[in-house]
């Protein structure tokens, strides 16, 4: 039996924008994200873009809140800041509810300058918070009225924990869908935890990884909808080998487009369910708006991150010398290329290190983004999946999602649990980035914390 008008539940709903601006830059550039990549950008695979979404409980976006996404490794904080001050100057949105996302794609341009993450260009970095902000505004511009629909997925077999074998990953899969009165897509929110890293250091295409397959899927799908990905707290997940593989060359065979695109569509697989299942009544029956919208918001934090004990001159005086030594004969027996580049940065890390040249005081953002019941926790760096579960887990019962490489990056942030065995994510990748030791175990159980508050605020 049909139902009748006066029968149906009235939903609330969203105003929203959206779009999508490329952002890929011109071949001959470094690309970012592993040290073994000697060759500079040869041309590209797929466009990177910024994808942006708006919504607000009005037209007048006096509430509004923007959200903007970049298929990019990571940005700086100033780079972040930029892009907000473009959003605040042409639609008049507060910084502080600009959320900034990166992909972590490693197939993107250099970004991060003043790391040892590869040079960028300085025109590019200079244009990039005008094409990102720019999404931002032009999304202002073309808003309609929308339903948010939440809804989780499930894929347990493309992230995989690089540490341990079995170990933790996050298998959830969360959707928001924003739909239209007449049941077609909008947008969709997609987010999963694995790095993008399926294509290796040998991959100089710019390319959006398995993500990129994930949102050309799904635009397939949904005809019109843009499809934004936010790659969730995945430290030390990825899509099944070690950052030594990439570094002496191994495994390349595989790392291919054909296998982010297998990857890139089980995920999509994975949120087409959740979308579909959030949206099962609106196929029977047509969607009646409540009288009043849902309340949106945003909240900011900054939380101090502190380091492990730096080390003495003596020893940083001695790791030199072992490593000028190492790489001396990695020269003169024709080693892997990736293993002497790693060497010649440590070295040079070693240098700034000594000369106290890098920072000693790091703060990390935590920012609340919500519509509705719908929570979008947003991390910095590149922040270990028990965080994330373990923010998820306190808040049971709510709809919430947690989001990392946002907002500028501090670079890796490991659990507690990491520190005894070591590892790459603790002994090493702080050096990458540019900080004298790695983060305390304390650093990211304040994110934690800070995240918890906010959500309970």
């Amino acid at each position: 039996m049909a139902t009748r008008p006066e029968q149906i539940p009235a939903q609330p709903f969203v105003w929203l924008g959206t779009a999508r601006v490329v952002i890929t830059p011109p071949a001959g550039g470094e690309l970012s994200g592993f040290i073994a990549r000697t060759a500079p950008m040869a041309g590209t695979h797929d466009q990177l873009h910024a994808r942006a979404l708006v919504w607000a409980g009005d037209q007048t976006l006096h509430d509004a809140v923007a959200l903007v996404t970049l298929d990019l490794v990571d940005l700086n904080r100033e780079t972040v800041e930029a892009i907000r001050a473009v959003v605040t100057a042409q639609v008049g949105i507060p910084p502080e509810r600009v959320g900034v996302i990166c992909t972590h794609t490693h197939g993107g341009p250099a970004t991060l300058a003043g790391r040892w993450l590869g040079n960028p260009d300085p025109d590019y970095l200079a244009v990039l918070p005008r094409l990102a902000g720019g999404a931002v505004a032009q999304a202002a511009r073309q808003m309609e009225q929308v339903v948010p629909l939440y809804g989780v997925g499930h894929e347990a077999t493309v992230g995989r924990n690089r540490r341990i074998a079995g170990g933790p990953i996050d298998p959830a899969v969360p959707v928001v869908r924003f739909q239209r009165l007449d049941g077609s897509v909008a947008a969709l929110l997609v987010s999963y935890a694995c790095h993008p890293v399926t294509l290796g250091p040998d991959n100089l295409l710019a390319t959006a990884d398995y993500p990129g397959y994930v949102m050309r899927t799904l635009e397939a799908i949904y005809p019109g909808a843009l499809a934004v990905f936010a790659t969730g707290c995945c430290g030390q997940i990825n899509t099944g080998h070690t950052s030594l593989d990439g570094v002496l060359g191994r495994g390349q065979h595989w790392r291919s487009y054909r296998e982010a695109e297998r990857l890139g569509r089980l995920v999509a697989g994975a949120a087409l369910q959740a979308s579909e299942g959030a949206a099962h009544e609106a196929v029977v029956q047509p969607i009646k708006l409540a009288a009043a919208p849902l309340t949106v918001g945003a909240a900011t934090t900054e939380v101090p991150l502190p380091l492990l004990p730096v080390l003495a001159d003596e020893d940083l005086a001695r790791l030199q010398e072992e490593w000028q030594a190492k790489r001396q004969e990695l020269i003169e027996t024709a080693g892997a290329a990736g293993a002497i580049a790693q060497y010649t940065v440590w070295l040079e890390w070693a240098e700034a290190a000594r000369a106290g040249r890098l920072p000693t005081t790091i703060h990390g953002e935590v920012q609340l983004l919500s519509i509705g019941a719908i929570d979008l926790v947003l991390l910095p760096g590149e922040i270990f999946v028990e965080y994330g579960l373990a923010i998820k887990e306190r808040c049971a019962g709510r709809s919430v999602i947690t989001i990392a490489y946002t907002n500028g990056t501090p670079g890796y942030i490991p659990h507690r649990s990491a520190y005894p065995a070591g590892g790459y994510e603790v002994t090493e990748a702080f050096r990458y980035y540019g900080y004298p030791s790695c983060f305390a175990p304390e650093a990211g159980e304040a994110l934690v914390v800070a995240a918890v508050n906010l959500l309970n605020r």
